[in-house]
């Protein structure tokens, strides 16, 4: 299976932001940091996935390339551009080929084409609240669960259990990987799919995606909730946080704290 890497030249950081946002709904699901040098940014769907046509609406004001990324070079391009991560003083993600260091949590991934390698503001908020909260014998539930790497910070955290569901199948081969890497397979398990294979009651949710899956799959995300259980979600700028908390309100949540970031945003809500 072949990704379509997209490089969009001449932009800046808001448009970046924006244009990930936009992307993310017409099948992208990997992107990298934004380069300030070049100004450009990296974007990623998969060759089944890939709609031209949406995607040159989307791109129309822009100069970009376009290449087929082989399977089998995938690894080399992303190590190529992946760097550690540090989330406040807790939380260092790093690679296998990076040097450890000593933090209350470390998470090691094997760096593939799956979003969610910490890089992106989402994800840093995601882990954000992750360490802000309890976890301690939770059952949990990740959504686009990715690298897995909220999955394995809240096995980490203490959970009990940890479904980590995805829909893509690279995603969902390195979530595997990961969490052996991380000593946590005990805990986690990946789950190949989409939000129809939700059949347990979870007392925490995580759902880093994009607004239009959020606001479509939210009513199963609450079904799935305990009572006083938690929704923690992102994968959305600040302007859709009204459209979210509007939603998650008309289903019984009620809102407990908003974090933002680069223009981006991350919600918690409880049942």
């Amino acid at each position: 299976m072949n990704y379509i890497e997209y490089i969009i030249n001449n932009i800046n950081e808001e448009q970046a932001d924006i244009l990930v946002a936009e992307l993310s709904g017409v099948g992208f699901d990997s992107f990298s940091e934004y380069d300030f040098i070049e100004e450009s940014i990296s974007c990623y769907t998969l060759e089944k996935e890939e709609n031209i046509e949406l995607i040159s609406e989307l791109l129309e004001n822009f100069t970009f390339t376009r290449k087929v990324i082989e399977q089998q070079n995938w690894n080399a391009e992303w190590e190529s551009n992946f760097s550690p991560i540090e989330v406040g003083s807790q939380c260092y993600i790093r690679a296998t080929f990076h040097e450890p260091r000593e933090v209350e949590h470390e998470i090691i991934i094997t760096p593939k084409m799956s979003f969610g390698t910490g890089h992106h503001p989402t994800t840093h908020l995601m882990v954000e609240f992750i360490l802000d909260y309890h976890f301690d014998g939770m059952q949990v539930l990740d959504m686009g669960s990715g690298t897995g790497i909220l999955a394995i910070l809240a096995a980490q955290r203490g959970a009990a259990v940890v479904d980590a569901i995805d829909i893509d199948e690279w995603a969902y081969e390195n979530c595997l990987e990961n969490i052996v890497l991380n000593g946590v397979q005990t805990v986690v398990c990946p789950i190949l799919g989409n939000a129809s294979h939700i059949d347990k009651r979870f007392d925490v949710v995580l759902a880093n995606i994009n607004r239009n899956i959020l606001l479509n799959d939210m009513p199963i995300y609450v079904e799935s909730m305990r009572n006083q259980g938690n929704l923690f979600v992102s994968g959305i700028l600040e302007t859709d946080v009204p459209s979210i908390e509007e939603r998650a309100v008309e289903l019984g949540l009620n809102r407990l704290q908003t974090k933002t970031r680069d223009g981006w945003a991350a919600i918690a809500f409880q049942k």
